[in-house]
Order: structure tokens, then sequence, then C-alpha cells
């Protein structure tokens, strides 16, 4: 909610402040309304695959190439699904290259608007340095700190691996076997895709399970609606990282 506080002895038109409270509103509205996420996966010497999630009914594309600014490639445009993620794969890449690209999205009838600038890179050729970050043991969903996990993100970032690793624990989907449903275990891999999305445009996503993913055959005796607990866990996280391991 946006607020305006007005001086009594102001000449403005009253019908003109409303009017301003009105804009200011819908413009904000707007902009929670095009939250979205961009997380790399799959990194091989000539693809990478880019989960791209948006939480409301837009249009998209990547452009990408080998120098910034200069973008020779151009993908399809999709158009997406509210708060499921599109996977995008980018073929015939150059292998040991460092690639630029952006995203091209609109709403509706909206103008193409452009994301900033990411980049990656393409495998490295046999024998030479690489370097990637290991996390592990996140545990957001119970005694995990998010404001600290955001200092660990940025530190990570501020190495420029080329890709990044989760050592599992990091869903926590097992907590409640017994009364968990399918909505609360898609809010719990969707609630890490904006923490993830402010360096994973950049930085290849790995995740391995932990013993507190509920991905373990002990599982597949709880029963959830009308399937296994396990198979649900792996199902949704499949929708969300499906691209994220090899």
């Amino acid at each position: 909610m946006i607020k305006l506080l007005t001086n009594p002895k102001s000449k403005m038109n009253f019908k003109k402040i409303i009017l301003i409270s009105i804009l200011l509103e819908a413009s904000s509205k707007m902009l929670l309304a095009q939250n979205k996420s961009i997380i790399l996966g799959r990194p091989t010497d000539t693809s990478i695959t880019a989960s791209i999630l948006f939480d409301q009914s837009v249009q998209f594309y990547l452009q990408y190439g080998t120098q910034t600014g200069v973008y020779t490639n151009t993908t399809n445009t999709i158009n997406n699904t509210v708060n499921i993620p599109d996977e995008v794969d980018l073929h015939a890449l150059i292998p040991d290259t460092k690639y630029f690209y952006r995203m091209q999205y609109k709403v509706s009838a909206g103008t193409f608007t452009a994301t900033p600038e990411y980049t990656f890179h393409t495998q490295r050729a046999p024998g030479s340095t690489f370097s990637f970050t290991l996390e592990s043991d996140e545990h957001l969903y119970d005694y995990g700190n998010t404001n600290l996990y955001k200092v660990t993100l940025a530190n990570e970032a501020s190495e420029n691996p080329d890709f990044m690793m989760t050592l599992g624990d990091i869903f926590g989907d097992d907590h409640h076997p017994t009364t968990i449903t399918s909505q609360t275990l898609d809010s719990l891999h969707q609630a890490y895709r904006p923490l993830l999305g402010a360096i994973c445009p950049s930085v290849p996503f790995f995740d391995c399970l932990g013993n507190h993913e509920g991905e373990k055959k002990y599982y597949i005796c709880y029963i959830v609606g009308s399937i296994a607990f396990s198979r649900l866990a792996s199902n949704i996280r499949f929708i969300h990282f499906n691209h994220s391991f090899q």
C-alpha cells in the first residue's frame, strides 16, 4: 500500500492527489507482478539450460552471443504458465567460451523489457583450471537464516565460479510427511528460486539430495492425496530444479 501525506494548505487539487495515488499503486503492483527467476543448469561444453519462472503470464525469449552487448542468437518466444518454470535449452555453443545473454519479456500487450546482461562459461578444456562453490544444509525451512544465506550466496558469486552445488537438506520437505500437502511441497521448493535467482542467472546450479529432502525409499509408504510422498517430492523438485542435475 502506498500512502500520500499531504499538507492541508497545499493548492494541489484533491482529485489529482487521488489520481497520483492510484497510478503509484498500480505501478507498485506491476513491479510486484513481474517477479521472476532465472536459474542456469546442466552446463556442458556445447549446451546449457535456463529454468525461467514468472509469477504472471508473460512472453519471453533469450538473446545470447560471445561478446558483451552483441547477441547473435535468439531463442523462440515462449508463452509461460504462471509459477511453472520453463526450461530453455541453448545448443550448439562453442566449448570453453564465455557467453553473454539477456532475457526480453513483456506482460500481455506491453512492450518487451530487457533484463540486465548475464554470463556463463561453457565447459572448459580438459586439464584446464575451473572453479566451483559448495554449500550445504541451508535449512531455511526450520532454523536457517535467510539473511545470512543471502550473504553466503553473495560470497559465492564473488568467486565467479563456473558452477555451484548444494550438498542437500535444502528443501526440507520431510518434516511433516503425514500431514504435508502438495501445495506446501511446492512452496518449499519455489521459496528458493528468488534467492538462487540472485546469482544463478550467471552461476549454473547443481543439487544433491540430503536426508531431509523426503525422497528416500522409506517415504514411499506415506501417501499424499493419491501418490507416495517420496514420489511427489521428486516430482515437485523436477518441476523447479529438473535441470540442476545430470
